[in-house]
């Protein structure tokens, strides 16, 4: 039944929410995660994840998902193609070679600063 989670600046090396369904906010920035699976958080919306070592981000089944903050990782993909609720995306500072947002309409803030190529932005 857990809704919130705020694991922030801890030394966590994993984080396992699979089985919390009910989840609508997590922040677990500042860790040393290297992969992280909301797959199965379909009510989340507020996902901050920045700063830790992620190499490893699935957010296919987090179709609520408003805002994400993933920036300062070491993801080379992300695929948001699903999350179309999407309104503020932070995926600087990664190693991405390419995002398509061209599914995400409701994007009013992207910041991908210090990667390359973005598809379908600006509108």
């Amino acid at each position: 039944a857990l809704t919130q989670l705020d694991c922030n600046e801890n030394q966590l090396s994993s984080l396992d929410v699979s089985n919390n369904t009910a989840l609508t906010a997590l922040w677990c920035s500042r860790n040393q995660l290297s992969r992280l699976d909301v797959s199965n958080n379909t009510a989340l919306e507020v996902l901050l994840c920045e700063k830790n070592q992620l190499s490893s981000l699935d957010v296919s089944g987090a179709t609520a998902l408003a805002d994400l903050w993933c920036n300062s990782n070491q993801l080379s993909r992300l695929d948001v193609s699903n999350n179309t609720a999407l309104t503020r995306l932070n995926c600087s500072s990664n190693q991405l070679s390419s995002l398509d947002v061209s599914n995400n309409t409701a994007l009013t803030e992207l910041d991908c600063d210090d990667n390359v190529q973005v598809t379908g932005w600006p509108r």
